[in-house]
C-alpha cells in the first residue's frame, strides 16, 4: 500500500483524528496493520469492525457515531477512504466523503461512478497525495471538506 504511511502520519501531525471501518475482527485488523507497518497514527477505539455489524454501511455508521462521542466529529467532516464500490457506497449513505483508492480490483472511474469526490489510482505519488491533501483542505489545499458525494475530481 504504497504511500499510506505519509499520508496516515501528515494527518496525525495535524491532530485529524483517524480511525477503520473494516470487516476484521479488532485482533485481525492490528495483525494487518502491524504488518504494513501503521496503525499507531490510528484512534482504534472508535473503529468499527465485523464483530460490529456483517453489513459494510452499518460499519461505517459505528464508525461515525463513535467518532461523533469520543471526538466531536460531524458526518460531512468525515472522510471515508477505500477501495470498493461499497465503501463508496457506505461513505455516502452517511454523510461522509467518499475517496476511492484503486488499489484493488475496480478501476478510479468504477469508483467514481459509484460516489468518490476523488478516485486515485494510489496514493504512492507525491502528486496524488497531494490531490487528497487538497480535497483534505490542507497543505495549500481548498479550505473547508465540502460535504456530500459526487465524482468531481475521479482520474484527473
Amino acid at each position: 500500500m504504497p504511500g499510506v504511511a505519509p499520508v496516515l502520519d501528515q494527518l496525525a501531525r495535524l491532530n485529524i483524528v483517524q480511525s477503520l471501518a473494516t470487516g476484521n475482527t479488532p485482533a485481525v485488523a492490528r495483525i494487518k496493520l502491524s504488518a504494513l507497518r501503521v496503525g499507531h497514527q490510528l484512534d482504534l477505539k472508535i473503529g468499527s469492525y465485523g464483530t460490529d455489524s456483517p453489513l459494510r454501511p452499518d460499519l461505517v455508521k459505528h464508525a461515525i457515531d463513535r467518532a461523533t462521542k469520543h471526538h466531536g466529529a460531524i458526518p460531512g467532516a468525515v472522510i471515508v477512504v477505500g477501495d470498493t464500490p461499497w465503501d463508496m457506497d457506505a461513505a455516502c449513505a452517511h454523510g461522509a466523503v467518499a475517496v476511492g483508492i484503486a488499489t484493488g480490483a475496480y478501476t478510479e472511474e468504477e469508483l467514481a461512478s459509484s460516489g468518490a469526490r476523488l478516485a486515485l489510482p494510489s496514493l504512492g505519488t507525491p502528486q496524488h497525495r497531494q490531490r487528497l491533501y487538497r480535497l483534505l483542505g490542507i497543505g495549500g489545499g481548498l479550505g473547508t471538506t465540502r460535504p456530500g458525494c459526487a465524482a468531481t475530481d475521479a482520474g484527473q
